[in-house]
């Protein structure tokens, strides 16, 4: 027999969504309060019955229940933590228009023939010293 979240701790949980989120894909995540992870403790002692092995002011301590309760959380409802993810799609062309792709171009160089050296810009021989 498998436990799984009601539908009252997982709108307990929605909140905190990021904070699993973060943790499954990257593992880490940023400090949800000493509330919120009372929250999660209760929510796992209820499901378990019994209380999650936790120390107060132990980093490990809240990444392993952030990650332990998010990975139930994300199988309760079914979310993908990938697609919490804001998602960034760059491609040349598809945000700019015609007008203001041609102003955005590289400039063209150039392709004529260099310039001749003339008396002003030849070189000019060195000055000996004299003795």
């Amino acid at each position: 027999m498998t436990k799984q979240l009601t539908p009252a701790q997982i709108e307990e949980l929605k909140p905190y969504e990021k904070h699993f989120g973060s943790v499954i894909r990257a593992g880490y995540s940023s400090y949800p309060g000493e509330a919120a992870l009372e929250k999660m403790r209760s929510v796992w002692n209820e499901l378990t019955g019994t209380p999650y092995p936790f120390r107060v002011g132990c980093s490990d301590c809240i990444m392993n229940l952030l990650r332990d309760v998010g990975t139930l959380y994300f199988a309760a409802t079914g979310i993908d933590p990938w697609s919490l993810v804001e998602k960034k799609v760059y491609s040349h062309g598809s945000l700019v228009s015609t007008e203001s792709a041609e102003a955005a171009k590289a400039p063209q160089t150039s392709k004529s023939t260099p310039k001749k050296k003339t008396a002003s810009t030849a070189k000019k021989p060195a000055k000996t010293a004299k003795r």
